[in-house]
């Protein structure tokens, strides 16, 4: 069925959903709450992310925000549309089990550009580990690229950045805590495997479930085709995912 809603009703509803309309009756929501209730925040410039977690956090201050990330509840990754974004913890790996493979084809091109070959992976993430065990967990993208300049790997042009996207999207990094404790400016980048401790496992018709609930109820009303430009699903994957009885409230 479709359904015709006028636009500023539209922009009000989603405004709601989207948790930025302020209520009288709206619950106490912590920082881990909302990022879970949005399921992945855009987030490439990282203090603007952490203040849209706040807005919609009403009483919560940065300190505490912050705080998430230094306890593991949240982490930075790129787990939609090769883009920085803000996820539970929990969340990140079977979310990634949906959208990585895309995201690593969607780049392929760009990877033989920047001469990026399976070897190459396999070295960096030896010395990702490597590093991370040196200096007791947690290493900056600085440490990173400087390690791979002296490994013969380089990183200009941004094949550094590449490389480190392609540890994030296999799983093996993530950004976590924060570099500089309550500034809130940079993060570590940390074993996954190590710093999320509880990660959620789903089979892939459960994640395309949650996946589709989670963005029609946060992000809607929606059509199909504002959530296949969202999570770059295949619309026979977005199909079992509705199939799953998700969504269906606020799908136009």
């Amino acid at each position: 069925m479709t359904l015709s809603v006028a636009p500023l009703t539209l922009a009000k509803l989603r405004l709601d959903a989207q948790l930025i309309l302020p209520t009288s009756t709206s619950p106490t929501r912590g920082p881990v709450d909302v990022v879970r209730w949005l399921t992945a925040l855009q987030s490439q410039d990282l203090p603007g992310a952490l203040w849209a977690i706040g807005l919609r956090s009403p009483g919560i201050g940065r300190s505490e925000v912050v705080a998430a990330f230094n306890s593991g509840e949240l982490v930075r990754s790129c787990p939609l549309r090769g883009t920085l974004h803000i996820t539970a913890a929990e969340d990140l790996g079977w979310i990634l089990s949906l959208t990585a493979e895309r995201m690593r084809a969607a780049q392929s091109t760009r990877h033989k550009q920047l001469e990026i070959s399976a070897a190459d992976i396999d070295l960096v993430r030896d010395l990702a580990l490597e590093l991370l065990e040196q200096l007791g967990g947690r290493v900056t993208r600085e440490d990173f690229f400087a390690a791979c300049e002296q490994a013969g790997q380089g990183t200009k042009a941004q094949r550094g950045y590449h490389l480190l996207f392609l540890l994030c999207l296999e799983g093996t990094l993530v950004q976590g805590p924060m570099n500089g404790a309550s500034t809130g400016t940079t993060q570590f980048y940390v074993n996954s495997k190590d710093w999320i401790k509880k990660p959620r496992i789903l089979g892939k018709e459960e994640a395309l479930g949650e996946l589709a609930l989670r963005y029609f109820r946060s992000h809607g009303p929606a059509t199909i085709k504002d959530f296949q430009w969202w999570a770059k699903l295949t619309l026979k994957d977005i199909k079992i995912g509705l199939g799953q009885g998700a969504g269906q409230p606020r799908v136009l």
